[in-house]
C-alpha cells in the first residue's frame, strides 16, 4: 500500500495549484506595494525582472519538464504548451536551467526584503512594516509548500534544484 508521501502526481490536484498560485500572487503583489511605496523606478525595475524571470522559466525550464502541458503545482504546465507546443525530453538542460532559475527565485525574495529593511531603518512607517511582514510570510509559505506539498509528489524531483533533499549531502 502506498503512503500519501509516496504518491507521484501525473497532474497536480487543482487545489494545490490554486493554493500555490494564490500565495505567489500575494507575495508578488505585496512586493510590488513595498517597492511602489518607496520608489516607482524600483517598482518598474522589479516588474521588468519578474517578466524576465517568468519568460526564462517558461522558455528554458517548463518546456523540459514532465508537467509540460499538464497541471503542475505552479500553474505553468498548461500555459507553456501554448508557447512551446512540444515538450523536449532533456534532463541535462532541465537541470542546468533549473539551477539558474533557483538563483533567480532567490532574488525575487531578496530584492523587496532588503530594500524594505533599508527603508524601514531610515524612514519607518507602519504600512511598510505590515507589507514587509506580509511579503515575508507569503514568501516563506510559498517555498514551504514547495518543499512539503509539491516536491514530494513531483516526477521531476530527483532532477530539480528546488527540491532541498537533492541539495543536502
Amino acid at each position: 500500500m502506498l503512503r500519501h508521501k509516496d504518491i507521484i502526481y501525473e497532474n497536480y490536484p487543482l487545489k494545490i495549484t490554486f493554493m500555490r498560485v494564490l500565495l505567489l500572487i500575494l507575495m508578488l503583489f505585496s512586493g510590488n506595494i513595498i517597492l511602489f511605496d518607496i520608489n516607482t523606478f524600483l517598482l518598474i525595475a522589479y516588474d521588468v525582472y519578474l517578466l524576465f524571470f517568468f519568460y526564462f522559466v517558461i522558455r528554458f525550464v517548463c518546456k523540459f519538464c514532465y508537467y509540460h502541458g499538464k497541471n503542475c503545482d505552479k500553474g505553468l504546465g498548461k500555459l507553456v504548451k501554448y508557447f512551446y507546443p512540444d515538450r523536449i525530453d532533456d534532463i541535462v538542460l532541465f537541470r542546468r536551467y533549473g539551477n539558474i532559475c533557483t538563483i533567480l527565485i532567490i532574488l525575487i525574495l531578496i530584492i523587496p526584503v532588503v530594500i524594505s529593511v533599508v527603508q524601514l531603518y531610515s524612514n519607518y512607517t507602519p504600512f511598510l512594516m505590515v507589507m514587509t511582514i506580509l511579503f515575508t510570510i507569503t514568501g516563506i509559505l510559498y517555498f514551504a509548500t514547495q518543499q512539503l506539498i509539491s516536491c514530494p509528489h513531483c516526477k521531476m524531483k530527483k532532477y530539480c534544484s528546488l527540491f532541498i533533499e537533492n541539495n543536502v549531502q
